[in-house]
């Protein structure tokens, strides 16, 4: 949802939070990043953040072509961020999901119901969800894709709305 439907960049860009020099998994991440990191997560906690998002132009592009491919077989698959970046914990990680599922219904409630929108709390994508070969994600993380494609999904890596909308019709 984030970085694909969500404009999370956006919203941390106006918070003066560069999201793109942190939007990979901490491991990967030199200590300053990780800092800054830590630290975006401080500047939003109790904040209605996910709920604020703006909807990426081109979204609907992207859902239109994903209803083409799969039909009324369209699911929101999102990750809360780990509930020990709070000072609150998994309560915050909760609202979190609240805030990611009320978001995804209040702008998409037509291509979603809310038994179509899991929000993960711990753990990779594909661990809670298996993948099959039908399951396609896209995604703007490649290691979130890597993931995917290795559990027997299939991956579209976000660049652009066109780029995905063009990807889905290849697999139509």
């Amino acid at each position: 949802m984030d970085g694909v439907l969500a404009d999370f960049d956006g919203m941390a860009n106006k918070l003066r939070r560069p999201s793109a020099e942190f939007n990979q998994p901490s491991e990967l991440l030199g200590d300053e990043q990780r800092a800054a990191k830590q630290e975006f997560y401080k500047t939003i906690e109790g904040t209605d953040f996910f709920a604020d998002l703006a909807i990426i132009p081109g979204a609907i592009d992207i859902l239109d072509a994903a209803r083409r491919v799969a039909g009324e077989n369209l699911f929101i698959l999102s990750k809360a961020p780990k509930a020990k970046n709070f000072v609150t914990g998994i309560e915050y990680q909760k609202q979190i999901a609240r805030q990611k599922t009320e978001w995804a219904l209040k702008h998409f409630g037509d291509y979603f119901a809310p038994a179509r929108i899991f929000i993960v709390m711990d753990g990779a994508k594909n661990e809670s969800v298996v993948p099959t070969k039908n399951d396609i994600l896209i995604d703007d993380r490649p290691d979130n894709i890597e993931k995917w494609t290795a559990g027997g999904g299939a991956g579209i890596l976000y660049t652009s709305p066109a780029a995905v909308v063009s990807a889905l019709g290849e697999l139509k």
